[in-house]
């Protein structure tokens, strides 16, 4: 079953303003439309608005991608600013809080779409 992912995007530019943009608290609704694998930790995802417009962005700037009953993380765009659709290329360096097991199982368990993780839980180690 495929599930929306939730993009907000925060602009902070005074050119951005002239433009109308849609209100960056309220949650935008994505597809997924392409996974690739570009290495063991690192996948690149493509975002396409579910309404068909996607909201201008700037060098450096980020989107709060929300997975529903998951959580949510903060992501820089990494595709160009003409495209069509969202591009964030996502590296795992470690998630606070087990997050990324989390979205694994998620995953894992058909509750979202997502490329296969290999993800490490808690450390083990001797005590005493």
């Amino acid at each position: 079953m495929r599930r929306g992912c939730r993009c907000s995007t925060f602009t902070g530019s005074a050119d951005l303003a002239a433009a109308p943009q849609p209100d960056p608290f309220v949650p935008q609704l994505y597809r997924v439309d392409r996974v690739r694998r570009e290495l063991a930790d690192t996948t690149t995802l493509e975002l396409a608005p579910l309404d068909g417009s996607r909201p201008a962005f700037e060098p450096g700037q980020f989107n709060m991608l929300y997975a529903f009953g998951i959580g949510e993380v903060a992501i820089s765009i990494s595709g160009a600013a003409d495209a069509i659709r969202f591009i964030h290329t996502v590296r795992n360096v470690g998630a606070e809080g087990y997050t990324d097991v989390d979205l694994r199982d998620a995953i894992n368990s058909g509750q979202i779409e997502g490329p296969h993780m290999l993800v490490s839980g808690p450390a083990l180690g001797i005590t005493g």
